[in-house]
């Protein structure tokens, strides 16, 4: 038998860097979690406390869905003319330039 004169080749794993583990659940996210909960258990409690001894949900959804419609879908500004919606502007604008510089000084 004819042995192989090489040396028997040694194979090198390279060695990965240890691993830090990432977390998706960060400090932000607990607090956001938190006051989540926090509202939804408010919301619950609030729905099973209402007194709801007058309440038509039919009527209640219908007049819900007429105060859409109107909102979003006849929107009207009433009886104001363009003249009166501008200076009404002018004046949110103005207020809320002033609110801004007395803030800053």
């Amino acid at each position: 038998m004819i042995e192989n004169s090489q040396p028997k080749t040694q194979v090198l794993q390279p060695s990965a860097p240890p691993t830090r583990s990432i977390s998706l659940v960060t400090r932000p996210r607990k607090i956001l979690r938190a006051v989540m909960i926090g509202l939804t258990l408010i919301s619950v409690y609030s729905l099973v406390t209402l007194n709801n001894a007058n309440l038509n949900i039919i009527d209640a959804l219908h007049s819900l869905g007429l105060n859409l419609n109107a909102m979003f879908l006849h929107p009207s500004v009433g009886q104001d003319t363009l003249g009166q919606l501008l200076r009404a502007l002018m004046t949110s604008v103005s207020l809320a330039m002033l609110t801004t510089l007395l803030e800053r000084v």
